[in-house]
């Protein structure tokens, strides 16, 4: 026969009740908090940890959008004739080199590296589990990625020497990235905006933010009870600009005066 003690079931029932109702409740994230995860996720590339801020259902459509075009996607070849047509004084040898330069940069043109990093084609990102293909969405974003895409794209191209500027990337290690501020949030029940500036000096610095660029918004959405962040291809980063933002060295030729050598 089985002997129950019943005075300890009730007392360890009564434990438990206490224990649940003692434990402190886990709250959802403010959009702003949101926000800060995301941009600090970007900062530090972990990737698939701000993948995971945005609302990946909606980013599905994104990724099939991109498949679908990629496929159909078919590089167009220049030829002679069509670059003397813009210009009739360009030497027929001119032209012909002008085109198989055009031709050649083409061959190597990967139209999938401005929008996925390192995604080889449309059926490897079709294949991606929908967490990872956002996750190369948003590195492609990043000018670390945009600097190394630049820089395959550089190897098919003329060298172009800049004085002052040994190589690509020094430059980019001589240039200051902005960094977004988060300015303000809207209200609402199932949709709030963010709104982002861009600073040029510290993040919390909201006094050295650019005030003569319009500022940007998040859009971000209750998703299972949780804020996650609408993508959209002209979203804004952790720099505070919007889209795949590019970043160019420009090199200045100065020619020298024209009394330079004379005597005074």
């Amino acid at each position: 026969m089985r002997v129950v003690n019943h005075s300890m079931v009730c007392a360890t029932m009564a434990l438990a009740a206490w224990s649940g109702s003692a434990a402190p409740q886990s709250t959802a994230a403010s959009p702003e908090e949101v926000v800060r995860q995301f941009f600090k996720a970007e900062d530090e590339s972990r990737w698939l940890d701000a993948a995971r801020l945005l609302d990946l259902n909606r980013f599905d459509a994104i990724r099939r959008v991109t498949v679908k075009g990629v496929r159909a996607f078919r590089p167009s070849r220049r030829t002679p004739e069509e670059i003397v047509q813009w210009d009739p004084d360009m030497p027929r040898a001119v032209a012909e080199y002008q085109a198989n330069q055009a031709n050649k940069a083409m061959k190597g043109f990967d139209v999938l590296a401005f929008q996925f990093a390192r995604v080889p084609s449309a059926d490897s990102l079709e294949a991606l589990p929908l967490v990872e293909a956002a996750a190369r969405w948003l590195e492609a974003k990043g000018p670390k990625w945009q600097e190394e895409r630049d820089r395959k794209q550089a190897a098919v191209r003329p060298a172009i020497k800049c004085p002052g500027v040994d190589s690509l990337p020094a430059a980019f290690t001589q240039f200051k990235l902005p960094a977004a501020v988060i300015l303000g949030a809207t209200g609402g029940d199932s949709i709030r905006f963010v709104v982002v500036g861009t600073s040029l000096g510290q993040r919390q610095n909201i006094a050295e933010t650019d005030l003569e660029r319009a500022p940007n918004a998040l859009t971000l959405v209750k998703v299972d009870g949780a804020w996650r962040i609408v993508p959209t291809h002209d979203m804004v980063g952790s720099t505070g600009l919007s889209g795949n933002t590019t970043f160019s060295v420009a090199c200045e030729v100065r020619k020298p005066a024209e009394d330079s050598g004379r005597k005074k």
